[in-house]
This record gives C-alpha cells, structure tokens and sequence, in this order.
C-alpha cells in the first residue's frame, strides 16, 4: 500500500463502505509482534489480493521468485481475481491458515472482485456455515463461491469442494486440466 500511496492519494479506496473497517491492518500486525512504520498509516482495510499473483510458483523466473507475475505471463487474465471484498484470517478455523484470505461476500452474498485485465465484476458467494477469526480476533463468517468457473475447483480435483480448496476465497491462477476449469496453487 504504501508504494502506491503516492499515487493513489485516498485512503478510503482501501474500504468498502458496507464495511469500512473489516481489518485493522495496523493492529492486526502489532498483535502478531510486527513493529508499526508503514503500515500504520493505512488503518483500515475491507480488501484483499489474490496473493498467488505475487508468491513463488511455477509460473515464477528462477532468478528472482519474488517478483510479481506479469500480465503477459497469464493465460487467462480476464478470469484471474486480483482484489476482492475478503479479510486476513487468523487461522485454526474453517480450514483457513494463519494469513488466509477469505472472501466476504457484502453485498447480498455477492464480492465484488477486480481482475487481472482491470474488469471488475460481482461473485456469487454462499454461506459454508463456519465462522472464525480474523487478525484482529474479530468472528468472520466462510464464503464460498457459489457460480461455476474457475474458481469452484482446484486444479488436480476431480469433484469440486462444498467449499472450493482455498478455504472460499477468489485466490489461485485459472486454467483447465482434464475435468476441466479449475483454479491452480502456485505453492
């Protein structure tokens, strides 16, 4: 956030109103023992990015696996989530991990999700029936994808999950296999 602060100039892009504090980014990493500095100017957050886009994967250079995948290096830019209405989980629960990414469908089980070629379109989402925590120890509750694509399945399943392999959030880079659209982990 803080490389395009510059540029962006509106902390309140970071929100969505229909829940503007969802994740209190600044206390959430004090509470895990992580010094303040620049993440303490961007208090609130209601979004998240399918970190895939960033992380270490198959689709990463050798040379340097921390940089971010380009677009030309997607097949499919126009169905890859890249932010979406979600929170950071705590972990432990609802099959999240700690960092997990749920998304939270607001607006009448729906997310609202850019993509990787800059669209942006709404996700049915459903209840799974689960709730956990978040970082700030706050109780949120399992979204899953509820419309066929990409992301009803992982890539390797032959029969989606009740709810999809990514604990019900909009991460992964989407491809096909032999059962066909599915979503792929880099890790």
């Amino acid at each position: 956030m803080s490389a395009i602060e510059p540029y962006v100039k509106n902390r309140q892009l970071y929100q969505c109103p229909s829940e503007p504090r969802a994740l209190d980014v600044d206390a959430a990493f004090r509470g895990l023992g992580v010094p303040g500095g620049e993440c303490g100017g961007f208090q609130f957050t209601s979004y998240m990015a399918n970190f895939y886009l960033f992380e270490e994967g198959d689709l990463r250079p050798l040379l340097n696996p921390t940089t971010p995948i380009k677009l030309a290096e997607l097949q499919l830019p126009a169905e890859t989530t890249m932010i979406f209405d979600g929170n950071l989980a705590l972990g432990g629960q609802c099959g999240w991990w700690l960092f997990a990414s749920p998304g939270q469908a607001r607006h009448l089980e729906f997310a609202n999700v850019n993509f990787a070629d800059g669209h942006a379109k709404v996700f049915k989402m459903r209840e799974s029936g689960c709730q956990g925590a978040n970082l700030n120890g706050q109780m949120i509750r399992q979204w899953c994808v509820a419309q066929s694509g990409y992301y009803q399945r992982q890539c390797g399943q032959q029969n989606p999950d009740p709810c999809p392999y990514i604990a019900g959030d909009l991460r992964g880079i989407p491809s096909q296999d032999q059962w066909g659209q599915c979503a792929r982990a880099l890790r």
